[in-house]
């Protein structure tokens, strides 16, 4: 039997490399604590990592929010057990082709990357993992978000688009030649609990296509999921690890929708056969640049959340779309989406208002300079309107 574990984003810039820049070793050992059992016990790791790895590189275009990842992030990520990452992100661009290069190179195999290459060819190349004499593919796709010059082609580099006429031909291909096929996609709207149409009429056609499970993100927190010819399809795996870096600084919310994250571990016991899963809801704290297992309320506040959501996916992909115009958070028509949502946040509301406002400021070491508890109260205010 084969077990392969995959998790949400991981992103090590921000706070975590301010915090590890001088003993970058210690964040496997701390921030990583909790995940490593999961990680180097499996035959086959996977996560999706925001960001290119950088040097310093200038950024190339006009962003509100840009990412980079360190240079040592590849051997902190080959410590911790990660055998493969997907590149494939709205994200990886920030630094322009320069950046995307210099992430290729500092790789040197110690982590496979999926998703990107210096080509469309080598963009559309699996990942590919050999375990227990199993071959295992891992292909990564991302939307671009009106960028077309992000998307790989013969002579430029970039990422591995997330389109009907690319991913299915490259799911296909692999199908036919390694035992297992997994599939992470990259898309939709930020925050929105629901896959888009376009997103569930993707994952439905690579399963149909023959890969093993369909892994979703982008938006940042715990989503939908959904089985199709005994195979998963998880819409959003959350932020595994993520500390937030906003604009040139630092800015830490004082609340946010995005610190718990799925742990999906399947197992796999005939090539062609479906998988079985399981999965476990961890939890990122910003205030100790932690992860650890949730609590048991969070535990399953996550899974109820999950379930729930995925209600909305028994309608058949004919009316879906219609359906999702009604309930998707963007939407002026999402009441009842609003409603759940306001709901399963309360708690991590009302403990972050609690920290902000009666804890002394020696207490409070997770907040911005300058930060006032009106600013949360506002943004409370506003949230609820």
């Amino acid at each position: 039997m084969l077990r392969i574990v995959v998790g949400g984003d991981i992103f090590l810039g921000g706070n975590i490399h301010l915090q590890y820049s001088e003993r970058p070793a210690s964040v496997v050992s701390e921030v990583f604590a909790s995940l490593l059992h999961k990680f180097q016990s499996a035959d086959v790791s996977f996560v999706n990592m925001e960001a290119a790895v950088t040097n310093g590189i200038s950024f190339s275009r006009d962003s509100r929010i840009f990412l980079s990842n360190p240079p040592y992030t590849f051997d902190i990520l080959k410590r911790a057990g990660i055998k493969v990452v997907s590149l494939a992100n709205n994200h990886v661009m920030d630094h322009g082709h320069q950046g995307l290069l210099n992430t290729l190179t500092l790789s040197t195999e110690k982590v496979k990357l999926s998703g990107i290459g210096r080509n469309l060819i080598e963009a559309l190349s699996p990942a590919v993992i050999t375990a227990k004499g199993w071959k295992i593919a891992f292909l990564s796709f991302s939307e671009v978000w009106g960028h077309p010059e992000w998307a790989a082609s013969q002579e430029r580099p970039g990422l591995a688009e997330s389109k009907d006429e690319v991913v299915l031909p490259a799911v296909k291909s692999a199908v036919d030649k390694y035992d297992a096929v997994f599939v992470y996609l990259h898309h939709g709207i930020n925050r929105s609990i629901i896959p888009t149409p376009l997103i569930r009429s993707l994952s439905h056609a690579a399963i149909q296509a023959g890969c093993s499970a369909v892994f979703g993100n982008h938006i940042h927190q715990v989503a939908a999921m959904e089985v199709l010819n005994n195979r998963p399809i998880f819409y959003g795996l959350g932020d595994l690890i993520f500390p937030e870096t906003i604009g040139e600084g630092l800015h830490m919310r004082p609340f946010s929708r995005c610190r718990d994250s799925l742990l999906v571990e399947l197992y796999l016991e005939k090539p062609g056969e479906p998988p079985k899963w399981k999965t476990t809801v961890y939890h990122y704290n910003y205030r100790s640049q932690k992860v650890s297992k949730a609590n048991l309320w969070r535990h399953w506040a996550t899974l109820l959340r999950i379930w729930l959501f995925s209600q909305f996916l028994k309608t058949p992909l004919s009316k879906y779309e219609t359906l999702f115009q009604a309930v998707d958070l963007r939407s002026p028509g999402s009441f009842p989406a609003r409603c759940f949502r306001s709901i399963f946040e309360l708690s991590p509301m009302l403990e972050h208002l609690w920290w902000t406002l009666f804890r002394p400021p020696t207490c409070r070491p997770f907040l911005s300079p300058g930060y006032r508890p009106s600013h949360l109260m506002d943004k409370i205010i506003k949230y609820l309107k």
